[in-house]
């Protein structure tokens, strides 16, 4: 994920610590563990990120079966590829 503003990079790096705070939450323990960092994950290795720049940063979903079983497939994915906007919104919400 990709910030400009410096004002949205802050506001998106606390979003995102919370985030993956979040799921030692009680109820929250079954939804995919979530990384962020500053640096790319290892599935990455061997990619060249030499055109990102400081305000780049990773996240990760862990996905296991249980969370595309049946009809959680359509949700998961869905929840995965709108995710960027989802953050973007309460960086935008939160100024």
């Amino acid at each position: 994920m990709r910030f400009s503003d410096s004002i949205d990079i802050v506001l998106a790096t606390s979003f995102l610590q919370e985030f993956v705070e979040a799921r030692r939450a009680a109820g929250l323990n079954n939804t995919p563990p979530c990384l962020w960092s500053h640096t790319p994950p290892p599935e990455l290795k061997g990619i060249s990120t030499d055109s990102l720049s400081a305000n780049a940063g990773f996240v990760t979903f862990v996905i296991f079966p249980r969370h595309v079983e049946g009809q959680k497939l359509d949700r998961t994915v869905w929840s995965l590829s709108t995710f960027h906007a989802y953050v973007s919104y309460h960086v935008k919400v939160g100024h």
